[in-house]
């Protein structure tokens, strides 16, 4: 399994406007459930209108991703939609989107996985969870697309199979770590 980063080092993010993003949803789903929606195991396709994706200058960047995370979602050009499209499509909705003038698409994971006690290992501060110091998935799990749900955040997790294909085909703007316990990659 991988744990994806945007890579924010080498390229820049996709960014979707907050008004305009809540314009939409906030009529069906409420404003803070929208804000959330990356961690929520609701679709949204049924009501889901076309939104304008722009960039985020991360610092010192100039290259354009063709893959980068946006409110724990993916968001997609066309590159990486034709490429990977079949692989986490049985686990979540696409959701098509105007990425810099051009057809992209958001994936929105449905897939949702809380991790039993016996696969983490928390750190605790005065009683509490405080960090994931490990997390593993059974030998069996072969999802290619899933929402991690620990007593401390979530996470989208990948399939080896579909870190390979990310990597083999040189889609940009992604870290991808084989250590799914790792908070940040740099």
């Amino acid at each position: 399994m991988f744990k994806p980063f945007d890579d924010v080092v080498n390229y820049q993010a996709y960014w979707i406007d907050n008004e305009d993003y809540l314009d939409l949803l906030d009529p069906h789903i409420g404003e803070d459930m929208a804000m959330k929606l990356g961690t929520k195991n609701i679709p949204v396709r049924k009501f889901w209108k076309p939104l304008d994706v722009t960039l985020f200058q991360n610092e010192g960047t100039v290259d354009i991703p063709d893959i980068s995370e946006w409110n724990r979602m993916l968001c997609m050009n066309e590159k990486a939609f034709n490429i990977l499209n079949k692989y986490p499509k049985p686990y979540g909705e696409f959701l098509p989107c105007n990425v810099l003038g051009k057809q992209g698409y958001l994936f929105h994971c449905l897939n949702f996985r809380e991790f039993k006690e016996s696969e983490v290992q928390y750190a605790m501060y005065e009683g509490d969870y405080d960090e994931v110091i490990s997390v593993s998935f059974p030998e069996d799990f072969n999802d290619h697309i899933v929402m991690g749900k620990t007593e401390v955040n979530s996470n989208l997790y990948f399939s080896n199979e579909l870190g390979r294909v990310i990597k083999i085909e040189g889609l940009k703007g992604l870290i991808l770590s084989d250590d799914i316990s790792l908070q940040l990659p740099y």
